[in-house]
């Protein structure tokens, strides 16, 4: 059988290890003759496509699912796809029942490890005439970032080949060791430059122009195939964009002058009141300069007073010293002249008439107590219906007439006092002799100087208790 297009190459075998709803180990040959996905929706069609895909198309041209743009709801899922979402194997997305969001249900939500191999055929027995590419992604449980690794070897190999140097992480010197001729890199780059060379791709627009292809589902037409995925923008496009947005700059400039002419016009007529303004605000900030400077002129104003008013103090306080001082000096003039007539009073017999002054006070103190006395005499007269005596006179005959009372001679019983019922102690023994009036300091007159007092109003009064003076 005759090989179609020796020498050309073409895509030989698709191998998948846990991408998308493809978990495990998936191997598609593909017939040099020609290949055709089909299946029912969800039967793993734009996965198979989007792996091809990511392994040839740059990172910033590759966009998942473009097979099933513009179809609705898959349309709004190719959004939602990434190398993370294949890698974990989101397979639905549904509404999260406490919060409401969109979220998306996953194969393998822990680590894992996704891989694509892609194998590269000319046609030919030639010992170089198979290209295998290799993409290997491991994800940590909750990363959202993958690492990656990508390998050009030429020969067969097998993706389960490259299990052991990703599961654990991407190991580039255990790939490097097992494969020492191939093309290991952690980046697109080198490893998009490998693959061309190797497949005889001219540029790296070759690959951007395949992916577009992709997309040719529901083109209505080849000129929207051509012009919208598959030809090159012509320059002219460029030149004639350039030309509207220079023409759009002059219409800019053109509106910006005539508002400005318009600006000028209606601010012309504000320079004066703009000038009254400035020279408003320059007269309000110098009267606020100076309002603010009024509190430092005050304080050095009330300064200045406070200095003169001290010094004029200072001024009193000196005449006053002076003052003191003349009137300490009369003060103790005054006070030698007292001590000089002192002492010459007491050599002219100013002694004598010290004692004289005592014997004064001893009188004065005398008559104080006569009538003292007087006033009480007074009053136990009238408590026994008498008056005061007026003269000399009458005083002495009261005071007879109160002696006559109180020291009478008077006859007792025989051997007995009048008012005592034992014998008289004084009497000798075996006869009673009436009673002798005795005077003596303790006993009135005619009365016995062991018997009682016999009371009497008069004697009570003119009798009066002894004073210790």
């Amino acid at each position: 059988m005759k090989t179609p297009h020796p020498g050309q190459w073409r895509l030989a075998r698709i191998e998948l290890v846990n991408w998308g709803t493809f978990s495990g180990h998936h191997a598609v040959p593909v017939p040099r003759d020609g290949f055709l996905l089909t299946g029912h929706s969800g039967s793993g069609k734009s996965s198979l496509v989007d792996a091809v895909a990511a392994v040839l198309t740059p990172p910033e041209h590759l966009r998942f699912n473009v097979a099933a743009a513009g179809t609705g709801a898959a349309e709004r899922e190719a959004g939602d796809r990434d190398v993370v979402s294949y890698a974990r194997g989101a397979w639905r997305h549904r509404t999260d029942e406490s919060t409401g969001e969109v979220v998306a249900d996953h194969l393998r939500s822990g680590a894992t490890w996704s891989g694509i191999l892609l194998r590269y055929s000319n046609g030919t027995d030639a010992l170089d005439g198979t290209v295998t590419l290799v993409r290997l992604f491991h994800l940590t449980r909750g990363s959202s970032t993958p690492s990656t690794l990508n390998v050009v070897v030429r020969g067969e190999v097998g993706l389960l080949d490259f299990e052991r140097y990703v599961r654990s992480g991407p190991d580039v010197a255990g790939v490097t060791g097992a494969w020492p001729d191939a093309t290991v890199s952690e980046r697109h780059g080198p490893f998009a430059a490998a693959f061309t060379q190797a497949l005889g791709i001219s540029s790296e627009q070759a690959l951007v122009l395949l992916h577009r292809t992709q997309s040719a589902k529901n083109l209505g037409s080849l000129d929207d195939l051509f012009r919208g995925h598959m030809l090159d923008e012509p320059g002219t496009f460029e030149l004639a964009a350039q030309a509207v947005g220079q023409f759009a700059d002059v219409a800019r400039a053109y509106a910006d002058i005539e508002t400005s002419r318009r600006q000028i016009e209606h601010l012309s007529r504000l320079a004066n009141l703009t000038k009254a303004y400035d020279d408003g605000s320059a007269a309000g900030v110098r009267a606020a300069t100076l309002r603010g400077s009024l509190e430092t002129f005050k304080d050095a104003w009330k300064l200045d007073l406070a200095r003169g008013a001290l010094a004029e103090a200072r001024a009193a306080e000196e005449r006053a010293q002076h003052h003191r001082q003349a009137a300490d000096t009369e003060v103790d003039v005054a006070a030698n002249t007292h001590q000089q007539a002192v002492n010459v009073l007491g050599a002219r017999g100013g002694q004598a008439l010290a004692t004289q002054a005592d014997r004064l006070q001893r009188a004065g103190e005398i008559a104080a107590l006569v009538r003292t006395r007087r006033g009480e005499l007074t009053t136990d007269l009238r408590s026994v219906d008498m008056t005061m005596p007026e003269t000399f006179a009458e005083f002495a005959a009261l005071k007879e007439k109160a002696r006559w009372e109180l020291g009478g001679v008077r006859r007792w019983p025989p051997a007995r006092c009048r008012r005592s019922p034992a014998p008289c102690p004084s009497s000798r023994r075996g006869s009673w002799p009436p009673c002798r009036p005795v005077r003596s300091r303790r006993s009135p007159p005619g009365r016995c100087p062991r018997s009682p007092r016999e009371p009497s109003p008069l004697s009570d009064v003119l009798v009066p208790p002894r004073h210790s003076t």
